[in-house]
């Protein structure tokens, strides 16, 4: 479970949640219990398969992204960007570290309704130690950032930190809430 890794508990500020995510939802009605982070799986194909359905292939919207080391030759991964993109904004990805002999895929960053996440793979370490993602809200309504922390024991990334930032663009640090 992330909460465990947090300096602060799970933020509830989070109400938005994609549509395949909704039955994994607990009862206090955070996003982060559905996440994959820290779990492995047989394939992305796999995952996909148990997420969305065995006919997650015919879905356009489902989509993955690889992404190689500038060094990929000597890698023994490539990392994968999974997400549906079914909402035209703010959906959810999920990247994997996938080991390029026998596929096995780790969920290492689950990034819920956002609209973009940076992440780029650095020369010399592979990822980076932060990645971001930030959601489009409807206009006058406030955005929502989230910082994410590597955690290097376990080379996954956690949420450290979570802001809103107003259309004014006041950013204000959310308080985490029991």
């Amino acid at each position: 479970m992330i909460a465990k890794h947090l300096n602060f508990p799970i933020l509830s500020f989070i109400i938005s949640l994609p549509a395949h995510a909704a039955a994994g939802r607990d009862s206090s009605g955070t996003i982060w219990e559905v996440s994959p982070t820290g779990k492995c799986f047989d394939s992305i194909p796999y995952y996909l398969s148990m997420i969305f359905g065995k006919q997650y292939s015919s879905d356009e919207n489902i989509k993955t992204t690889t992404f190689r080391p500038t060094n990929y030759s000597k890698s023994p991964k490539d990392y994968v960007w999974a997400m549906d993109t079914t909402p035209s904004k703010n959906y959810t990805r999920t990247l994997f570290s996938v080991d390029k002999r026998t596929k096995r895929a780790c969920a290492i960053l689950f990034a819920p309704v956002a609209s973009s996440v940076d992440f780029e793979l650095q020369p010399s370490r592979n990822v980076p130690t932060t990645a971001r993602s930030i959601d489009t809200p409807p206009p006058g309504f406030d955005t929502t950032e989230v910082i994410y922390r590597l955690n290097p024991e376990q080379q996954l990334y956690l949420p450290s930190k979570c802001y809103k930032i107003t259309p004014k663009n006041k950013k204000t640090k959310l308080i985490a809430q029991n």
